[in-house]
């Protein structure tokens, strides 16, 4: 029968790390799968928004009895945009957790570390204005084609003006909605000075992976 001799106190340490890693690393997968997840939901959203929003404008195009179905469209597109946000919040929390606890391993994660380094510059153009455009934006659209048709009925007027103001809110609360997520995120991912670096030292410096980015 074969002998093996003691181990080194190297191979020691090298299996402690491993095992040390393993649940980190496992922990990282499972994230990971999560945001993927939630990155898919957030693209089934943004297609359902923008096709029930077509087909509405398609049905109500050419038949002014029926541009109060335009009425629902401000109301569809906030509610879509809330799960929407609610998907992306999650997506938030695990990117978060990602940077501020795994990073902190020394787990090899050079796509989150550099990420932590270079965060986008153009999120303005490539997230803000196309959320504004595919939620509140749909609904201010209907809401400017069916103010004659549905206000103009004398049998609607007190309904058709009720309808109106509700969505005018409702599109202000989505406009809201994308603006305040964006400049919260803003807030969040500048770079702030570390309490705990010694007097005369370099400042260290230390920013939050956007979802978005991951």
């Amino acid at each position: 029968m074969a002998m093996t001799g003691p181990q080194s106190p190297q191979d020691d340490d090298t299996e402690d790390s491993t095992v040390a890693h393993s649940g980190p690393l496992a922990e990282f997968t499972a994230l990971r799968a999560e945001i993927l997840l939630r990155d898919r939901n957030m693209l089934q959203l943004l297609i359902f928004q923008l096709t029930s929003a077509s087909a509405i404008f398609a049905y109500v195009l050419g038949r002014t009895a029926a541009s109060g179905l335009l009425l629902a469209i401000p109301l569809l597109s906030y509610i879509t945009l809330g799960r929407f946000m609610a998907q992306r919040s999650a997506v938030s929390r695990a990117a978060k957790y990602i940077t501020t606890k795994l990073n902190t391993k020394n787990l090899g994660l050079g796509w989150e570390q550099w990420l932590d380094k270079n965060p986008p510059e153009d999120r303005l153009v490539t997230w803000v204005f196309p959320l504004l455009l595919a939620f509140p934006g749909v609904g201010a659209l209907a809401l400017a084609l069916s103010f004659k048709p549905v206000l103009r009925t004398d049998g609607r007027t007190f309904f058709g003006y009720l309808g109106w103001i509700v969505g005018c809110l409702v599109v202000l609360a989505s406009i809201y909605l994308v603006c305040t997520t964006h400049f919260q995120r803003e807030r969040v991912g500048t770079r702030k000075t570390s309490p705990a670096a010694a007097p005369g030292a370099p400042a260290e410096q230390t920013t939050e992976i956007s979802p978005d980015d991951m």
